[in-house]
């Protein structure tokens, strides 16, 4: 097993992270967890690390794919995923591919260079949706008073 998942429950972040060499196994098997963790903890944020990854073995239409296995997997809510890119460069571009399928999805992906800055983008994003939200209330509680 090239991959090791866990949960943070202060910041209500799965962490997932891949080891040197992944398979198509490997992504299969760590999509069911953390599918479970999401249906089990009602979380939404994943934080994917890359960093040690040296292979990668799928193909694009793998890759292409994989939105397809998380909804076989049970996935059926919208999540919010940051990436920390791993140095190679042909690795880098598969991953740069998976944000693309993803983000046609729907679902909102980022890479980062760095995990800190990976974990900040996913708790802040919260917050400022928060605020976001609360503005468009306050806007319309105005509105409907004119």
């Amino acid at each position: 097993m090239s991959w090791q998942v866990k949960f943070d429950d202060e910041h209500r972040v799965i962490f997932l992270y891949y080891g040197a060499d992944i398979s198509k196994k490997d992504i299969r098997e760590s999509i069911v967890a953390v599918v479970e963790i999401i249906r089990d903890k009602d979380v939404r944020k994943i934080l994917t690390d890359f960093t040690e990854c040296l292979s990668l073995s799928l193909s694009t239409f793998d890759i292409y794919q994989l939105p397809t296995e998380y909804k076989t997997a049970g996935l059926n809510v919208s999540v919010t995923e940051a990436i920390v890119a791993p140095q190679d460069p042909k690795i880098l571009n598969d991953i740069k591919f998976y944000e693309t399928v993803f983000l046609n999805r729907g679902v909102r992906v980022q890479i980062f260079e760095d995990r800190e800055k990976a974990l900040e983008w996913l708790i802040n994003r919260k917050s400022l949706l928060s605020i976001l939200r609360n503005d468009r209330e306050r806007f319309s509680r105005i509105s409907a008073l004119r």
